[in-house]
Formats: structure tokens, C-alpha cells, sequence
């Protein structure tokens, strides 16, 4: 199973940041950032949204393998937009019959990560756990 936290999903997720969808003092280090991922994928930075390995594009694997996702979904997340990131990537592996649980936290931003009390993550991984 995996447990992912306001997860990046989509590779171009910094380098597609404008500034009416970034904070004025972030948007610099996003675009830098996003450069870099496309300089270590070999492509430009607006073919990292497209590109094969990214998660938005890379999801079938994971639902013909039927493995469980418990995903949390940062509603105020300005970081890692959830609109373009686990929004997109739960939607194409719910329609390939893959199997994902968004936990929305609406009123959280990109931190804090993770809950006060673990125990919801500890069950989803417990009744996911290979019995012997």
C-alpha cells in the first residue's frame, strides 16, 4: 500500500507556477526548481506535465496492480496545488480501476503533514497488510 501526503503528481508542478497561482515570493524558486527537473528528465520545462514518468501519466501500473493509496489532500495547499496534482492523479486511477482514498483536510495548507492521531493511517496500513 502506500500513504502519500499532499503528494507531487504531476512533474511540472513548480515549473508551470504563473504568478496568479504562486505567492510572489516563491514564484522565482519554483520556476528555478522546475528547470532543474526538466534539465534531469531531458526535457523543457513544459513537457514535464507530459511526460511518461509523472505520476498524472504514469498510474496504470498501479491500478492493474490493485495497490491500495491513501492519499490527504491539502485543500489550502499553495506548494503542491491538489487542483493539478492528486486531484488529476486519483481521478485517471479511480477510472482504470485503481484503488485510492483522498482524505481531504480543507483548512490545512501544504504543512503540517501527517494527522494529530496516526491512527487513521496506521489502520489503512494494517488492513492492507499481507496476511502470512
Amino acid at each position: 500500500c502506500i500513504y502519500a501526503d499532499a503528494p507531487v503528481c504531476d512533474l511540472g508542478f513548480m515549473a508551470n507556477r504563473t504568478p496568479q497561482d504562486c505567492k510572489p515570493e516563491y514564484l522565482e524558486k519554483f520556476l528555478n526548481e522546475g528547470a532543474k527537473n526538466a534539465a534531469a528528465y531531458g526535457v523543457k520545462p513544459n513537457e514535464l506535465s507530459s511526460h511518461p514518468l509523472s505520476p498524472n501519466n504514469n498510474y496504470m501500473p498501479i491500478a492493474k496492480a490493485k495497490i491500495p493509496i491513501f492519499a490527504v489532500r491539502s485543500g489550502q495547499d499553495l506548494s503542491v496545488l491538489p487542483e493539478s496534482n492528486i486531484d488529476v492523479f486519483a481521478k485517471r486511477l479511480q477510472e482504470a480501476g485503481g484503488n485510492i482514498e483522498v482524505f481531504r483536510r480543507d483548512y490545512y495548507g501544504h504543512h503540517p503533514h501527517g494527522f494529530d492521531d496516526p491512527q487513521i493511517v496506521v489502520d489503512f496500513i494494517l488492513s492492507n497488510y499481507p496476511s502470512f
